[in-house]
Order: structure tokens, then C-alpha cells, then sequence
């Protein structure tokens, strides 16, 4: 029977080999923590002021899209309103004072443009002593345009909004006698809100009637 002793440092020889773990000592004078209640507070104190920078970016470029879509869309209004006006005035044989669509009478001033045009057929050519109507006017913010076309005029009848960001549009000619207009100063300006801000667009424009 064979009877198994200690060695002198109080192990067996199987003990003696066997990996140790490894202890953690803290330095001297210093206990093992966690965080501290300040370390947290100054943690929490940046964190807030990132996402306020954060937020804060976000709302710029939020307000800088909607004013640049709102810059888009009153410019578009504006420029493509002037198209319009521009090319019927150039075809505009002379501005009537006054003239009657569908029942109500327009008379032409600052705000209303009332034009005679000659008209013409599908293939581009007058009808002799024939001539169709067109209206420009305001209602509210929006800018409308009315046709009235001749029987066999290729021009359609037609009712329609050119703009509904209309600030203010102004006809100014170069005579006060309208049978002796020849050219028509356009003054149009649109206007439309982004936000808490307002954008605006002007245009002007000086166009001669047919053969002026």
C-alpha cells in the first residue's frame, strides 16, 4: 500500500504542476469601480449635445430642400406664365378695351389683357375678317388665360390657370389709346411660402404685337 505525502510546500507533485489563476491586484489606493456619478453626467451631457447638433442639421437641410423647391416652382410659374402672355401678344393683331367671354365682359387695364387675334386654319393660314379672343386675368393668386376662337379657327377653346403663385401682374402699354398699342410691358411676380419664409420671383418683360 502506497501512501502519498505532501512535499515540503504543502502540495501533492500533482498540485504543485497545476496552472494557477491569474488575480487581479488593484493598484495601490485605488478600489475597483464602475463609473463614477460625474463621468456618467459629462457621458449624458455630450451625447445631448450631439444629437442637438445633430437635430439642428437635419432642420437646416430640411429648410434649405423646401425653400430651393419653392425657389423651383415660382420661377417655373413665373417664366412659363410669360411664355404664354408673350407668344399671344405676338400674335396679337391689336388690345381691345373690352370684349365679352362666355357671358362676362373684360375690360383691359393693369391687371386685365384683352387681344384680338387673326385667326387661322389647320394649315397656318388666315381666314380673312376672322379673328379670335384671348383674356388674360387675375383671380386670387392665380393668374388665368380664356380663348375664344372663330369657327375654323385651329386654335381651341380654352379656359385654363397659368400660375396659382401669383403675387402681382401688372400690363402697362406705350399708349394710352388702345386701338394705337403697339407693344405690351408685362410685370409679373409669384410668390410662395417655404416654412416660416416667403419666397419671391419677379419677371419683366416688353413685347410688340403683330407687325410692330
Amino acid at each position: 500500500m502506497m501512501i502519498q505525502t505532501k512535499s515540503n510546500s504543502g502540495f501533492t507533485p500533482l498540485e504543485a504542476n497545476r496552472p494557477k489563476a491569474a488575480v487581479v491586484v488593484p493598484a495601490a489606493g485605488r478600489p475597483l469601480t464602475g463609473f463614477t456619478l460625474i463621468e456618467m453626467l459629462i457621458t449624458i451631457a455630450l451625447f445631448a449635445i450631439i444629437m442637438l447638433v445633430l437635430f439642428n442639421l437635419f432642420d437646416w437641410h430640411n429648410r434649405l430642400f423646401y425653400f430651393q423647391q419653392a425657389q423651383v416652382y415660382v420661377s417655373g410659374s413665373a417664366r412659363s406664365s410669360l411664355n404664354d402672355l408673350s407668344n399671344y401678344i405676338a400674335q396679337s393683331q391689336a388690345v381691345l378695351a373690352s370684349h365679352t367671354f362666355s357671358g362676362t365682359n373684360y375690360n383691359s387695364g393693369a391687371n386685365v389683357l384683352v387681344l384680338q387675334l387673326p385667326s387661322a386654319d389647320a394649315s397656318g393660314n388666315i381666314l380673312a375678317s376672322t379673328f379670335d379672343y384671348v383674356v388674360f386675368y387675375t383671380s386670387s393668386n392665380q393668374l388665368m388665360e380664356q380663348v375664344a376662337p372663330a369657327a375654323g379657327s385651329f386654335r381651341t377653346q380654352v379656359t385654363k390657370q397659368l400660375s396659382d403663385t401669383l403675387n402681382t401682374i401688372t400690363f402697362t402699354y406705350d399708349n394710352a389709346d388702345f386701338t394705337q398699342v403697339k407693344s405690351v410691358t408685362v410685370n409679373i411676380a409669384t410668390q410662395a411660402k417655404a416654412g416660416k419664409q416667403t419666397v419671391n420671383y419677379t419677371l419683366n418683360q416688353k413685347v410688340f404685337l403683330r407687325n410692330h
